[in-house]
């Protein structure tokens, strides 16, 4: 009977050694797949982009790191007490604690725009490709548009916050492949981006842009937005007195006369245009913080400033920071 039983032990050891020498073995992280599995068909491809939205719009505007309804006069920290703020000339280093403790904070505004970046080279390569032979002009017009204007907006974010960006057009190069970029040539081509999103809706009147729930936006209506998020970034570019001063105020003008205003209303506005540009924001601790530069472009442009109930300019504004005297 033991005989028996060892031969049966032995035999069931061999069979699982078979089994096992004609499985693949290679790890698959099923939380996280890649990317290029998922993009097999158009529904698919769609699908990921409609999440890759959604996700990093939300994370937009909940990031702990940085503030998105400010840019230049934000307060930024790795620290839950000890302000950044942006608008110190120099600008500040990172004032962060020696233990890494508050680290994430800092790179996942990094991660998340370069995987949104990444994505999106991802969907353009297959646009570009076979998989969407049978698809209709509309269609493709449609996706390349959304996925141009949120590269645009990633890579926007990328120059106005970090001191140095990589232009990615190509998913595929390596890290070591990599070549850093001033903030200003990555906000330029966030501009590039953005405007060859312009192109397609301005020539497709009929496009919509719905790739977040709730949300049916007009071709007229994302390039209000994307005009928006273009003056913010050409704003953004200033980090001192003396850049600010030589900004492009034309060229931002010419955003702003076609940008959203206060009339603009919308499904999910904070997901996706920050409460209509709501230029103060509630901070960590209930304290508050104002943003000037929320309200340049409009003053430049004698557009109407979206603004929130109850706020104004009085009384008189005061702030160390000399470019208030040019603002107000």
């Amino acid at each position: 009977m033991k005989y028996i039983s060892n031969k049966i032990i032995t035999l069931a050891f061999a069979l699982l050694f078979l089994v096992l020498q004609g499985c693949d073995l290679e790890e698959v992280n099923i939380n996280e797949p890649d990317r290029r599995q998922v993009l097999a068909t158009p529904s698919e491809v769609i699908a990921l982009f409609e999440s890759t939205n959604s996700i990093f719009f939300s994370r937009l505007i909940s990031s702990r790191n940085v503030y998105y309804d400010h840019l230049a006069d934000q307060s930024n920290s790795c620290s839950l007490s000890v302000p950044w703020p942006l608008n110190r000339e120099p600008r500040e280093q990172l004032s962060n604690d020696i233990g890494g403790t508050f680290e994430r904070l800092f790179t996942r505004d990094w991660d998340e725009s370069y995987r949104a970046i990444t994505t999106a080279n991802d969907i353009l390569a297959v646009l570009d490709g076979d998989t969407w032979e049978d698809e209709s002009e509309d269609a493709k017009n449609k996706l390349r548009a959304g996925v141009l204007t949120l590269k645009g907006i990633a890579m926007g974010y990328i120059g106005v916050i970090y001191r140095q960006g990589v232009i990615i057009e190509d998913s595929s190069v390596i890290i070591e492949d990599m070549v850093g970029s001033t903030p200003e040539d990555v906000i330029n081509t966030a501009i590039e981006y953005l405007e060859e999103a312009k192109a397609i809706y301005a020539a497709n009147s009929n496009l919509k842009w719905d790739y977040i729930s709730d949300f049916n936006l007009s071709s007229t209506e994302i390039t209000q937005i994307i005009n928006t998020y273009a003056a913010k970034f050409l704003i953004g570019k200033a980090r001192t007195h003396q850049e600010f001063q030589a900004l492009d105020f034309n060229l931002i003008e010419s955003y702003l006369d076609n940008a959203i205003e206060e009339t603009f209303t919308g499904a999910g506005s904070s997901e996706l245009y920050n409460g209509h540009q709501f230029y103060g924001s509630r901070l960590r601790r209930g304290s508050f913080s104002y943003s000037l530069d929320q309200k340049i472009p409009w003053l430049l442009s004698g557009k109407t400033a979206p603004t929130k109930k109850g706020m104004d300019d009085e009384p008189a504004i005061t702030s160390i920071d000399k470019r208030a005297e040019l603002y107000f």
